[in-house]
């Protein structure tokens, strides 16, 4: 079976079907069912949004939940007969009650299972990162677009020097089209090398990356090579050989009847010796990063220290957040708000109330 859905972008949504189902039961109707889906969906994506002071989200949400539900029966963990109400299956209620009791890493885990089993295109793009080791996609900037070797020079990580040739046959002598169709159109073109034999569109590999990183599977740090801006999506788990004592194994037997086995990287954020590595990381990253001010960039540091460790970017906000509590302290945190993107998001802090930093400094 092939993933399909583009408004599903992250795990979460699935967790939101599982509350409602196992909490609603069969004593509504699917529509009822449906529309709590979509309207709790809706809730956490606008609540976040205004947590993390970014603009409310377009679209009313009102497909997702019935998208939601089918994923859950292709995942074994709901079923209903035709016209019926969904309702949890013994798979689903073990899901759901490793959910209400918080046990975040074994739930990944029989995510990630479900996920990769059910899906070919998905576990595809995990198998495609583990090949080549990282996918850039192309960010196309209207300022530069004139610029020599601009063009080129954001295919140049997926080509190389056949990146000009490539460049002119994917432009077929027409002129050059918007910012947005060009990228869609290179961004095409580094899918085809990557992921050969699949019909892969732009969106759909958007949003696949997006609920991978939800997964933890994989990271998407902003990249600038030679004023090339790329989405560039690698993944901090391993196929064989893990390096780390936080990788633990996944065996996952495939609907052919083959075996399909990934090496989950979990660090765990209370671990002293975790700490101490990712605090050695941090310090290495000031040394080659630039301040302002005296603080740090957080996504910088997050995307240098991920990528020099190979831990999920959620694990590195885990570990960053165990190091702010250290006594006496040895990080000092800060927020710039102008600087806070969807793309760039800040460091989130649960005490008392959610506090946001994206600046850090070395006290």
């Amino acid at each position: 079976m092939n993933i399909n859905s583009y408004n599903i972008t992250e795990v979460n949504y699935h967790y939101i079907g599982l509350r409602v189902l196992g909490g609603m039961g069969t004593v509504v109707g699917r529509d009822r069912q449906i529309e709590t889906v979509s309207a709790n969906v809706r809730k956490l994506v606008v609540d976040r949004a205004l947590r993390l002071m970014l603009p409310e989200p377009r679209g009313t949400f009102q497909s997702v939940g019935e998208k939601i539900c089918q994923e859950l029966v292709h995942f074994g963990f709901a079923h209903a007969e035709r016209g019926r109400p969904y309702e949890l299956t013994d798979n689903g209620q073990v899901a759901l009650a490793l959910l209400d009791d918080k046990q975040f890493v074994e739930l990944r885990r029989l995510m990630t299972r479900v996920h990769l089993q059910t899906y070919d295109n998905l576990r595809a793009v995990v198998q495609a990162h583990f090949d080549a080791g990282a996918i850039w996609q192309p960010v196309v900037s209207s300022a530069h677009i004139d610029k020599p070797d601009y063009l080129p020079g954001l295919l140049e990580p997926t080509f190389g020097q056949d990146a000009p040739k490539k460049l002119a046959t994917a432009l077929d002598g027409q002129p050059l089209p918007s910012a947005k169709k060009l990228e869609d159109i290179l961004r095409t073109e580094v899918l085809k090398r990557m992921l050969p034999g699949r019909k892969m569109r732009v969106a759909l590999f958007r949003s696949i990356c997006d609920r991978l990183v939800s997964l933890r599977l994989l990271n998407k740090p902003r990249a600038v090579v030679k004023q090339c801006e790329f989405e560039k999506t690698y993944s901090p788990c391993v196929a064989e050989n893990p390096l780390q004592p936080w990788y633990t194994p996944l065996q996952i037997a495939l609907a052919n009847g083959k075996a399909y086995q990934i090496y989950l990287c979990e660090p765990d954020a209370t671990d002293p010796d975790y700490q101490a590595t990712l605090l050695s990381a941090v310090d290495l990253a000031f040394s080659t990063l630039f301040p302002e001010g005296g603080y740090y960039d957080i996504p910088d540091l997050r995307d240098w220290v991920c990528e020099y460790l190979m831990i999920p970017e959620a694990a590195f906000d885990d570990g960053l957040n165990c190091l702010l509590d250290w006594q006496p302290p040895v990080l000092s945190a800060g927020l710039q708000y102008e600087r806070i993107t969807g793309r760039r998001r800040p460091l989130v802090r649960i005490r008392q109330s959610t506090l946001l930093h994206n600046l850090i400094r070395k006290v």
